[in-house]
């Protein structure tokens, strides 16, 4: 694990019960890094990581939401701007971050953001937007660096072939 994280002045890692590990890491910038530059992934599976503070549990420390990039896809140039990317990154989850770089390019096509998403629901896929006095538009979401992930139901942490609501 620490090969696919690759922090400064490295890091311990202790299973604290099963499935859940404690990551000690012997820099504060390694973490804000590892949490900036996130999500994580091990094998196909996210990594749900969380911060614990002096005197807490590990198994006090909610693990259930992930900040992830989400792309938007045709979406009018007009909503291609800081206000409307709010709104749309609080329908999906939380809104973290605008990126604004990605608008320069003419050739992008979708707008970006960073959105804290709540992993124990399913992903929303599109959402319609309508331009005042204009016809509504579909808007298509991407994540990026998803992971295991069952566009049957929605949900991350499966695939499809082991989706309990997916009966062939």
């Amino acid at each position: 694990m620490a090969g696919i994280l690759h922090p400064m002045k490295g890091v311990s890692i202790k299973e604290v019960e099963q499935g859940f590990f404690l990551f000690r890491f012997f820099h504060k910038l390694d973490v804000q890094r590892i949490l900036k530059r996130g999500p994580w992934s091990f094998d196909g599976h996210l990594l749900v990581l969380g911060v614990i503070k002096e005197g807490e549990s590990p198994s006090q420390v909610p693990l259930y939401t992930v900040p992830f990039w989400v792309q938007e896809h045709n979406i009018p140039a007009a909503f291609m701007t800081f206000a409307p990317g709010q709104n749309i990154g609080n329908y999906l989850g939380e809104f973290l971050e605008y990126n604004n770089k990605n608008n320069l390019s003419f050739w992008r096509k979708y707008m970006r953001l960073r959105v804290l998403i709540n992993v124990r629901k399913p992903l929303k896929r599109t959402k319609k937007i309508r331009k005042p006095g204009g016809e509504a538009k579909e808007v298509a979401f991407k994540y990026e660096r998803l992971g295991n992930f069952c566009y049957f139901c929605g949900m991350l942490g499966h695939i499809d072939d082991y989706c309990e609501l997916f009966s062939p």
